[in-house]
């Protein structure tokens, strides 16, 4: 559900429940970032951005505009089959933005932003918009990558915990993981200890 606010003489239609800005984001946003890459010629950004959009917390944040960053590679964007320039075609967005505003007083929604680096991913109309205002602080939508993920072990990481159980073992660790391409000694306690131990490290993977 949408609420009013207004911040800084500006007013916002704002979603504030998590779960329904995720919603919002993998949706509505979504599609417009897929015309985006449509019309760019530099799409590689966007799509890494919308491969883990799925994924992120989101969160309604106030932020001061010195704070958020704007991408040079969107910016500087062009499509040179179609024409098309990212920086045309925001300052005519402006134009007729700012008309709207004038006239009718709009409520705008929240800018997009990445939370690692503080990036805007959506609303460089509105941004400009607000700057050449003198507005300093601004409704977001903020995207947190998701804390506590496991990432799968290398071999190198895997050789040494081996190494180290088989020691505590009372096995050579050297001797076990290396000798014989790699094999581990067959048989006995030890072998039935390093099975329950691999089987726990599947966990990480």
């Amino acid at each position: 559900m949408k609420v009013f606010r207004e911040m800084m003489g500006v007013s916002y239609w704002v979603v504030e429940d998590p779960s329904e800005i995720s919603t919002l984001i993998n949706t509505e946003s979504r599609k417009e970032w897929e015309t985006k890459i449509a019309k760019s010629g530099n799409p590689r950004s966007l799509r890494a951005w919308m491969r883990g959009l799925q994924t992120r917390e989101w969160g309604l944040k106030t932020l001061g505009l010195q704070e958020i960053k704007i991408s040079e590679l969107v910016m500087n964007s062009v499509n040179a089959k179609t024409g098309y320039s990212f920086k045309e075609a925001l300052e005519e967005r402006k134009r007729s933005f700012e008309s709207d505003l004038r006239r009718s007083g709009m409520a705008i929604s929240p800018l997009i932003v990445r939370a690692e680096d503080r990036q805007l991913m959506d609303g460089y109309c509105r941004y400009h918009v607000l700057q050449d205002r003198g507005v300093t602080m601004t409704f977001a939508y903020v995207g947190t990558r998701p804390t506590g993920r496991r990432r799968g072990l290398g071999i190198k990481s895997i050789r040494h915990l081996v190494s180290q159980s088989l020691d505590l073992n009372g096995v050579d660790g050297d001797r076990g993981v290396n000798a014989g391409r790699g094999r581990l000694p067959r048989g006995g306690r030890t072998c039935q200890r390093y099975q329950v131990w691999r089987a726990g490290l599947s966990s990480f993977s």
